[in-house]
């Protein structure tokens, strides 16, 4: 995880993840989204969307983001094994 980047959310199901927070770096939402895709059940990994905030009193910039990864395909990985399996066994 970039230093200076919180989660604010983890949502996830069967199909893939999406993971929301605030960075306070542009290019650390893009290094996180990279890093994903190195995992070896995602498959992908996609930035949905980056909102840049400016503080008001101190002109800080944040940046809140939405990353969405797609995990590899468990049902065909386990065609492949089962096809494998059946050859060793002939």
């Amino acid at each position: 995880m970039p230093k200076g980047t919180d989660i604010t959310a983890f949502e996830s199901d069967s199909t893939g993840v999406s993971i929301s927070g605030t960075a306070a770096e542009y290019d650390d939402i893009a290094g996180l989204a990279i890093s994903l895709k190195e995992i070896d059940c995602i498959d992908n990994s996609f930035i949905g969307s980056i909102t840049e905030n400016v503080d008001e009193d101190t002109g800080k910039i944040t940046y809140d983001f939405t990353v969405t990864c797609i995990y590899v395909d468990a049902s065909a990985a386990d065609a492949d094994t089962t096809e494998t399996d059946a050859t060793l066994a002939e």
